[in-house]
């Protein structure tokens, strides 16, 4: 809550939600509640040296993700394709 009151206007949670439902409102009325793939899609979002942190902080996997930069200056963390495509064909064996 202490976070909460450094935002200008906002002293009590029902101000809060009161302001959230507004937002939500809005974009629904206007269509700007579409997925937006940055989100899910990767494994950080944020400013270069926040992702680049991040990915630090993942040691080893941290190599099989790459960084790179989108719109307003947006960096993601995204994994490799190649990480997922394993070879799971299946294979007869004897029972011995």
């Amino acid at each position: 809550m202490d976070a909460l009151k450094e935002l200008p206007g906002i002293e009590t949670i029902s101000e809060l939600q009161q302001l959230h439902r507004q937002w939500m409102d809005e974009a629904l009325r206007t269509g700007l509640n579409a997925r937006e793939g940055v989100w899910s899609e990767n494994s950080a979002v944020g400013g270069g040296t926040f992702v680049e942190a991040v990915k630090a902080e993942l040691e080893g996997s941290g190599r099989y993700r790459r960084i790179h930069s989108g719109d307003d200056d947006i960096h993601g963390l995204k994994e490799l394709a190649a990480g997922y495509q394993v070879d799971f064909d299946a294979k007869k064996t004897g029972l011995s």
